[in-house]
């Protein structure tokens, strides 16, 4: 099929670009970058030059795909006012819509990788009111609604919801990285819930799977592996050969706390070291088992251990590490 991947430089994009080209089949990837990154080295991966949040030039390049993998659904990374946020909202609403239109017209299958927080809408008293106070939860159920929409309507629309995504050919911000940040002893503490992580080769096999079994038309939920925070931390300084005293705090206290802080430095024009978005999706995790769809897919989970020595590994070369 030829394949389209939008956000194909990113870690999820990578892991679904070598997982296409494995198969043999023609894939390119759309991003704003001009060269193709690291984490493609080696591939046969096309650059298609655009940004992944234009109309225009996702419809020029979906054009012609037989199969297009949404790696790069949006996702607000600070708190807004209500009002910034019924924009991203409608902004985010807009994208889908535009993705959709375009791989109807193309007759594209499109498989979209979402988040988890669609399916967890109630974890502890407090899960409401966290989920009011950060964008991230409304936007990704804006897009989730546009995508069943359409598969209501006829599009072959398939969605995969992933926990914590780790593993190699990952090239956001060093800042932004679990696993480095936690080696350079870059985090004052860690919390003490349970979290839980898959690996990006593992959600790139289930998203190939979906187009085999075309499982189209409902959100899948995608687990991994169940560890409590502290422990995962642990294990990376093991690995790296690090060693660093963590504090652990409940994520709920760490998610308020942060975004307090957020907001306090916003006037200043400053923004604290640490957003407060990963402490709100942890908040909303806790033990997470795999779904009756994704055991249908038929995908074995990698040992974490494995994910996560390769992780480090990835890291290393490319001097994260």
């Amino acid at each position: 099929m030829n394949t389209l991947i939008i956000g194909g430089t990113g870690h999820i994009g990578a892991a679904m670009a070598r997982a296409v080209e494995a198969r043999g089949w023609p894939v390119s990837v759309m991003s704003r970058r001009r060269i193709l990154p690291t984490s493609l080295a080696g591939t046969t991966a096309v650059l298609v030059h655009g940004d992944g949040h234009d109309e225009a030039d996702l419809a020029r390049a979906i054009a012609g795909s037989s199969l297009v993998i949404d790696a790069a659904a949006p996702y607000p990374l600070r708190p807004e006012t209500p009002e910034n946020q019924r924009a991203l909202v409608n902004k985010a609403r807009a994208r889908a819509s535009a993705i959709c239109q375009a791989c109807r017209t193309s007759g594209a299958v499109l498989i979209s990788v979402g988040s988890f927080v669609t399916h967890r809408t109630a974890r502890g008293p407090l899960s409401p009111l966290l989920r009011r106070m950060h964008p991230y939860f409304a936007v990704k159920e804006a897009v989730q609604e546009v995508l069943l929409t359409a598969s209501n309507h006829g599009l072959d629309v398939g969605i995969l919801n992933p926990t914590g995504c780790l593993g190699p050919w990952d090239q956001k911000s060093r800042d932004l990285a679990l696993i480095p940040t936690v080696a350079a002893g870059r985090l004052p503490g860690t919390v003490r819930d349970v979290v839980n992580f898959v690996d990006v080769r593992d959600v790139a096999a289930m998203a190939l799977r979906l187009v085999d079994t075309e499982r189209f038309g409902r959100p899948i939920l995608v687990a991994g592996h169940n560890v409590p925070c502290p422990d995962i931390c642990q294990q990376i300084l093991a690995l790296t050969g690090r060693k660093s005293r963590l504090l652990a705090l409940p994520a709920t206290v760490g998610a308020i706390s942060l975004w307090s802080l957020e907001w306090a430095l916003t006037p200043l024009g400053r923004r604290p070291p640490w957003p407060s978005l990963a402490l709100f999706i942890m908040a909303q995790c806790g033990t997470v088992e795999p779904s009756a769809d994704q055991l249908a897919l038929g995908v074995p989970l990698r040992a974490l251990s494995e994910t996560l020595e390769d992780s480090v590994t990835w890291y290393r070369d490319i001097g994260y590490l």
